[in-house]
């Protein structure tokens, strides 16, 4: 039951299919909750996705202590996901950038990367039709590490950093089921940070 909502945001610059309402809410019990719903019919199944992405993401890191994915469950009303208090990684980074720390940044990053790193299973990438899809055509002039089920929304305002040390990462709805260049990952977190 929800006693009243504290945010909403309407993601409608999308192709219908994913076009998604999120809103921040009060449950009867006084615990914030986060709840996602289609805003057209077909968005239904992008909506269900969601516990699937969970699920193989929890997967790969699972074995990893202070990686966490952010739980979710399919409800009634769309998606229910957990709402995890903390710091965003891009917080911690401009923190650090602040105070001159390189050396805070650098191992910040360095974890970042590692994590990242872990969607890998020794994987080169390979252009498929599913990628041209979604991507386009591309072309590289060296080979490119890559992974084949790839949350590349891994920019650093996705990640919560809790005061126990562990990592959550909190938005993997664009994650893809083929192919993709694992530094495209890595360049787009970046551009994010330093253009936005």
């Amino acid at each position: 039951y929800i006693k009243y909502i504290i945010y909403t945001k309407y993601s409608d610059d999308r192709a219908p299919e994913y076009q998604i309402r999120t809103d921040i809410v009060i449950d009867d019990i006084g615990k914030k909750k986060i709840r996602k719903k289609a805003l057209f019919s077909c968005g239904k199944k992008h909506i269900q996705n969601h516990k699937k992405i969970y699920e193989q993401l929890n997967e790969i890191y699972s074995k990893e202590n202070e990686v966490l994915i952010n739980k979710c469950k399919i409800t009634e009303q769309g998606l229910e996901v957990e709402y995890v208090e903390g710091k965003t990684l891009e917080d911690l980074l401009d923190k650090c950038l602040s105070k001159d720390d390189i050396i805070g940044f650098t191992g910040i990053f360095s974890r970042f990367l590692e994590i990242v790193n872990m969607q890998c299973k020794d994987k080169m990438f390979v252009l498929t039709e599913r990628f041209k899809e979604i991507f386009g055509e591309i072309e590289f002039s060296y080979e490119q590490k890559a992974a084949e089920f790839c949350d590349i929304d891994m920019i650093f305002e996705n990640f919560i950093c809790k005061d126990n040390g562990e990592w959550v990462i909190i938005d993997y709805e664009w994650t893809f089921e083929c192919l993709i260049p694992i530094k495209f990952v890595v360049f787009r977190s970046l551009f994010y940070y330093f253009n936005k």
